[in-house]
């Protein structure tokens, strides 16, 4: 479990050292739990789930497997001789590669509730990121203009501690969550530190 705090730039932060984040190696779910409890106050509880749109897994494989083997087989036709040897091992990376995307598209997730955002993501180890709406400081949502028509819409939260992104989410479902995560960042008197 990991926490990330508030910080600013500075010369640790440019060296790749993050002091500002609070780690709490083999936690099990049940301790993880209490302490969300204790500095959150509550647990979030989903309202909604928004699945990404089968584009993000097009991508994951057209650049992860597509991409690779073309690349292998076209050196291996005119630099290498013998790549009929190497085909095994080609096959394998395509069942591995494979596997990966096929985890990673099933547990990338956007949770949503009134009192907290969680992004849900990664194929072995699955990280749940929480965000409470009033610590947002900024929502950028960006639309190529082939996504328009299938209404699919990149987000990224901007706060303090970092930018967090969700790909490939359906931008109709999304949008009044958009403009309440707006209101609540408006209206609210709480302090984010």
């Amino acid at each position: 479990m990991r926490l990330k705090q508030a910080s600013s730039t500075d010369e640790a932060e440019s060296e790749g050292k993050n002091n500002n984040d609070i780690e709490v190696p083999g936690c099990s779910s049940s301790e993880k739990e209490a302490i969300v409890q204790m500095i959150l106050d509550k647990l979030p509880i989903n309202k909604e789930i928004l699945t990404p749109n089968y584009r993000y897994l097009i991508k994951a494989i057209v650049l992860g497997i597509v991409l690779p083997c073309t690349l292998f087989t076209v050196l291996g036709l005119f630099v290498f001789e013998a790549i009929q040897d190497y085909f095994p091992i080609m096959i394998g990376y395509v069942m591995l590669v494979g596997v990966i995307v096929f985890f990673k598209f099933r547990n990338y997730r956007l949770l949503l509730s009134l009192d907290f955002i969680t992004l849900k993501g990664n194929a072995w180890d699955v990280q749940h990121q929480l965000i409470e709406p009033f610590k947002i400081q900024g929502i950028t949502t960006k639309q190529y203009f082939w996504h328009k028509r299938s209404d699919v819409v990149h987000l990224t939260f901007h706060t303090v501690a970092g930018d967090l992104s969700f790909k490939f989410a359906n931008y109709s479902a999304l949008k009044p969550w958009i403009n309440y995560w707006l209101y609540e960042v408006e209206r609210s008197n709480r302090n984010w530190m």
